[in-house]
């Protein structure tokens, strides 16, 4: 049996044509342009997909975050703060502790304030001063412990804390020394906005017990040295830390600054050793 011939149907005057007819028979209509050796459908590459990235990621302060960015260290801080609220416990302790000593000091001042001179006055507000810059210093050591403990993902612990703290009494009691020295003198000169000089003192307070929280003993000029250097690093970061610092030494505010700052400073030292 032969195989059928295909018809071919001419397009301008629609009459019937065999299958292998160059031109129309009625009209003399050229079907080679019509029914082409390409009728053929050509062959397609399959169809590929746009390459994916990751889908961005929400960002709380609002709009969407690219994907790959990293949180500034100052937020960082922040969140893990606000995460572990139960790091004001320290400082809550200590306020309470100095505001004991500081009542029972002012009333042992006004009882004897007759039989006392101005110079034993001023003498009195040097101890006050000097006792105050020792506990906040050694506070802000067992804040950088906890610090340590929340940035690996543990509950802060105040015990754990404090024993490590006290275990390191001898590398931290030079810069509680200095500290309170300093605060001692700021208080026996009355001067005025002591304030702002304790906080930058506090600096230095905030950078060593980071350091040695995270293994690393650090003497008064190389942490000096590395804070200098922090602010072409990261100097949104540094410049928290020096706010943070001056508001340490403001009572209540200083429940939520101190435990940031510590945090803050702790998170530059091991991301910039």
């Amino acid at each position: 049996m032969g195989l059928a011939l295909m018809t071919k149907y001419c397009p301008r005057c629609g009459a019937q044509n065999p299958d292998n007819a160059q031109f129309c028979s009625s009209c003399g209509y050229s079907l080679q342009s019509v029914y082409s050796s390409s009728s053929t459908p050509p062959s397609q590459s399959p169809p590929t997909s746009p390459p994916q990235s990751p889908p961005p990621t929400w960002n709380p302060q609002g709009g969407y975050t690219p994907p790959g960015y990293v949180k500034p260290l100052y937020q960082q801080a922040l969140e893990l703060f606000t995460r572990n609220l139960g790091m004001i416990i320290p400082a809550l302790l200590a306020l309470i502790i100095t505001l004991v000593l500081g009542f029972a000091i002012g009333l042992i001042t006004v009882a004897l304030l007759p039989l006392i001179s101005f110079t034993a006055i001023r003498g009195i507000a040097f101890v006050i001063g000097f006792i105050v810059g020792i506990v906040i210093t050694f506070l802000i050591q067992l804040e950088a412990y906890e610090s340590v403990d929340v940035m690996n993902g543990m509950v802060p612990d105040v015990g754990s804390a404090w024993r490590r703290t006290t275990a390191n009494t001898g590398t931290i009691l030079p810069t509680a020394l200095l500290v309170g020295l300093i605060y001692g003198l700021l208080a026996l000169a009355g001067v005025p906005g002591a304030f702002v000089i304790e906080g930058l003192v506090l600096i230095l307070a905030y950078v060593i017990t980071s350091h040695l929280a995270l293994g690393r003993a650090m003497g008064l000029g190389a942490s000096l040295n590395w804070y200098s250097n922090s602010f072409s690093r990261d100097g949104n970061s540094a410049v928290v830390v020096l706010i943070g610092s001056i508001l340490s030494t403001i009572p209540i505010l200083n429940l939520f600054t101190i435990p940031y700052t510590s945090l803050l400073s702790t998170l530059m030292a091991r991301n910039y050793p």
